[in-house]
């Protein structure tokens, strides 16, 4: 699951009869070995900027 506030993610990956959520953030890499997928972090948010400059206003 992306976070839509900053550049990280939850990955959930399953161990056993239980899921397990590890956040990833900063130079990460996105693995899903079991599509043969490797994805950097920074790559899926590039062109996005999370800066106060970008907050609506209210």
């Amino acid at each position: 699951m992306l976070e839509q506030d900053e550049p990280a993610a939850t990955v959930l990956a399953r161990e056993g009869d239980r899921w397990v959520g590890t956040l990833v953030t900063g130079d990460a890499v996105l693995r899903m070995p079991e599509i043969g997928v490797e994805v950097p972090l920074a790559e899926v948010y590039e062109g996005l900027g999370f800066g106060a400059e970008e907050q609506p206003a209210a």
